[in-house]
């Protein structure tokens, strides 16, 4: 049984919590789950619910297969659909059984929230949500009222000390973007990786995400996430809660936070386009993963990298955006924060590993059809690389080097 209890609102060193006692048998957990902000947004912090909480447990229940007690109100649209949808929808994506979930009662009540967050991570998917929700050609009640950043794993979830340095660091690159888009910043910080063992962030994110901005309800009018896919690749499965989360986050939403996918029409490589053109983009965009890479295991070979631009332009999300940009022919204008030097050494190969796995990845395949319609020049040396693939010449010179150096 995992136990959730009332939540409750604390102020320590000038930092506002919202706190909540988790007992989860089976984890051996007997801790305080908490989400934190400053003075000026710690006000919003919603404490007559646990829908925060809950949401956050809903994983880790159906991973160990325990029953859920609430001793505190959900709101009803909510619970709603926790009953009749989410753990449903989460039963069908990992195949445990369905859980149950009790609670003290449910809420209703109106907090007039007026604002409409979205994420900010400088990346390609928040841009694209950035620039697509701050336009004249964007209706009103969904215009961007509020940017946010949010400390639950995006960086890291094994040396909990370096993820928190990752975070601030990142932290005054995006205070700066806001700053000059002149949107207040909202800041959460959380320790909810305690209550996730067994998920990383590809399975989890949506969940830790939006358990966040619920936690700040009395905010949040609508809040937009940034779609990881487009819905035309929905699907249910363990790997990745991205190819269903537009239909898991309005199932999400309450009756005072419209939890919203933005761009779910756009594919990565749509988003590239409309961005690319875009001035503060070219100098600002942030896309790499060494640093999560390296947080999550510092022995990998991507440690041993010196860089000294922004992206470190070697990891897969640096070159499936470089590929991007250089079939667009914009990759120059990004040269303030993207090494073209390494780029035009590794292209060839890289290419040749995009058409090679064209059919098992999503973003590969979205790649390889923008250079179909935009009739990009294959080098030959990519040609070469996918037919000794095709061949096998290339496994079993692998093959026979590790045979040799046994």
């Amino acid at each position: 049984m995992i136990t959730i209890e009332q939540p409750f609102i604390e102020i320590v060193n000038g930092k506002t919590f919202l706190k909540s006692r988790i007992i989860d048998e089976k984890q051996n957990i007997n801790d305080y789950l908490w989400f934190s902000s400053d003075s000026e947004y710690g006000q919003y912090f919603c404490n007559e619910v646990a829908d925060a909480f809950v949401i956050c447990m809903l994983l880790p229940a159906l991973r160990t297969e325990q029953d859920i007690e609430v001793k505190a109100l959900i709101s009803e649209r909510l619970f709603y659909n926790i009953k009749h949808s989410l753990i449903y929808i989460f039963h069908l994506s990992y195949g445990k059984r369905r859980i149950n979930i009790n609670c003290k009662g449910i809420f209703t009540a109106d907090y007039h929230s007026q604002a409409v967050g979205c994420g900010c991570s400088l990346g390609v998917d928040s841009f694209a949500a950035i620039l697509s929700h701050t336009g004249e050609e964007c209706f009103q009640g969904y215009r961007i009222t509020h940017l946010t950043y949010f400390n639950v794993g995006a960086h890291g979830y094994v040396d909990l000390e370096k993820t928190k340095k990752s975070y601030l660091k990142d932290l005054q690159m995006v205070t700066s973007y806001a700053e000059k888009m002149n949107l207040p910043l909202v800041c959460i910080d959380s320790n909810i990786h305690i209550v996730f063992r067994g998920y990383d962030f590809d399975q989890s994110g949506d969940t830790r995400n939006m358990a966040t901005v619920l936690s700040m309800q009395k905010l949040f009018k609508r809040y937009l996430y940034a779609s990881s896919y487009p819905i035309k690749d929905f699907r249910f499965t363990s790997i990745q809660s991205g190819y269903y989360e537009s239909l898991l986050l309005p199932l999400m939403s309450t009756e005072n936070t419209e939890l919203v996918v933005a761009n779910p029409d756009m594919s990565r490589t749509d988003k590239i386009i409309y961005i690319a053109d875009n001035n503060m983009v070219q100098h600002n965009l942030y896309v790499c993963w060494k640093e999560l890479i390296v947080n999550n295991n510092p022995e990998s070979s991507i440690a041993k990298i010196k860089d000294n631009k922004l992206n470190c332009s070697r990891c897969g999300k640096c070159l499936r955006t470089l590929l991007a940009l250089d079939i667009l022919g914009k990759s120059l204008s990004f040269s303030d924060i993207f090494d073209l030097d390494y780029w035009n050494v590794a292209k060839s190969s890289y290419i040749a590993k995009v058409i090679y796995n064209k059919n098992n990845d999503a973003f590969y395949k979205d790649l390889y059809e923008l250079m179909q319609k935009t009739d990009y020049k294959i080098p030959l040396k990519s040609k070469i690389l996918v037919f000794l693939c095709r061949v096998k010449v290339i496994g079993l010179i692998h093959r026979i080097k590790r045979i040799i150096c046994k």
